[in-house]
C-alpha cells in the first residue's frame, strides 16, 4: 500500500505482486491557504486521515498487506505532543514561517536562502525556530511523514530521503546540532531517521 499525504489531499492505494490496484481513495486534507499562509490541520491531516484512508482501502484485506510507504510533502513540520500528536498547525512549504522573519539573527545567519530544491533550502530551520518559540513545552517537531507513522504504527520515524528534505537540520550522519542549536531545539525533538528498506513499524491491528 502506499499513502500519500498530499498537499491538497491524501490518497491511499493497494496493489499485489503483479501491479493490479485493489483498492484506492482519495480524501480531502483541507489545506488551509491564505496570504503567508500555507498549511495543514495537523492533527487532521497527518495524524487521522491516513487512519482513514488505510482503514477504508484495507478493509477486507487486512493483514495480507506486506507492508505501508508513507510520503508526504518536504518540507513540512508540526509540533508534538508524548505520542506525536501534532499541538499546533502543520507548516508547509512557502508559508511564511518557512521563510526568515524581518530582522531575525538567526535567519540572519542561514546560510541558504528558499529553493525549490529542500535540500538545499532553510525552509526547515525557519519552520523550526518559529515553532521552537511558539510551542516551547513540545515534546517534540516533526515532519509529516514522522507524525503519520507515528499515527499507523505508535512511532514517529522519519525515512533517510525526508531528513535529507529539512535542508541543513539533517547533515548525512544524523541530525546537525549546531543548525537545531540556532533553531532553538535540541536534535532529541526531532524524530529518529531510519534508512532506506528499514521497517519502521507494524500498523496497529485496530487499523486493518
Amino acid at each position: 500500500m502506499g499513502l500519500d499525504i498530499g498537499t491538497t489531499s491524501c490518497k491511499a492505494v493497494l496493489v499485489d505482486d503483479h501491479g493490479e490496484v485493489l483498492g484506492r481513495c482519495r480524501m480531502s486534507s483541507g489545506l488551509i491557504a491564505g496570504e503567508g499562509t500555507f498549511r495543514h490541520d495537523a492533527a487532521e491531516s497527518w495524524w487521522e486521515l491516513p487512519r482513514r484512508a488505510l482503514a477504508q482501502v484495507a478493509a477486507g484485506f487486512g493483514e495480507r498487506i506486506a507492508g505501508v510507504a508513507v510520503c508526504a510533502p518536504v518540507p513540512s513540520l508540526a509540533p508534538v505532543g508524548p505520542e506525536g500528536r501534532p499541538l499546533g498547525p502543520g507548516l508547509l512549504y512557502g508559508d511564511e514561517h518557512s521563510r526568515p522573519p524581518v530582522g531575525d539573527r538567526v535567519s540572519r545567519g542561514a546560510k541558504r536562502p528558499p529553493s525549490d530544491d529542500p535540500t538545499a533550502s532553510a525552509e526547515m530551520l525557519h519552520m523550526a525556530t518559529w515553532a521552537s518559540r511558539a510551542f516551547p513545552h513540545a515534546e517534540g517537531f516533526w515532519p509529516a511523514q514522522a507524525v503519520a507513522n507515528a499515527s499507523l504504527s505508535g512511532e514517529g520515524v522519519l525515512d533517510l530521503a525526508s531528513a535529507f528534505g529539512t535542508g541543513s537540520l539533517y547533515n548525512g550522519a544524523g541530525w546537525d546540532e549546531p543548525t537545531c542549536a540556532a533553531a532553538g531545539i535540541v536534535p532529541s525533538k526531532l524524530p529518529r531517521v531510519a534508512v532506506f528498506g528499514e521497517p519502521v513499524g507494524r500498523v496497529r491491528s485496530a487499523l486493518v
